[in-house]
């Protein structure tokens, strides 16, 4: 639903996939990733080490089974809850001045 709207997106499997990516290309504008992740790192984790490290980069964090505690989300970071619209995801673009 992202890349309909002409958005460029890049995907990764995992949250360590996603953060050596992100070593290597920090230029991205949106981490948008699900709480659920295989591998050493949740979807929290990514997000606070992406605030940490990048904060010019903003996050979208979207999960059904878990909701955030109070440390979990950093300054930079909106959840979501699943089952979530495509006019909910585009909402929270502009809300992060994503251009489109």
């Amino acid at each position: 639903m992202i890349s309909e709207k002409g958005y460029s997106i890049v995907e990764a499997s995992t949250a360590d996939q996603a953060y050596a990516f992100l070593d290597r290309h920090s230029s991205l504008q949106l981490l948008f990733t699900d709480v659920q992740m295989p591998g050493e790192l949740d979807g929290f984790g990514l997000a606070r080490i992406v605030a940490q490290r990048w904060p010019n980069i903003r996050v979208v964090i979207a999960c059904g089974a878990v909701l955030p505690g109070p440390n979990d989300l950093p300054g930079n970071a909106r959840f979501i809850s699943k089952p979530f619209t495509a006019e909910l995801v585009h909402d929270v673009l502009r809300e992060h001045g994503l251009p489109r």
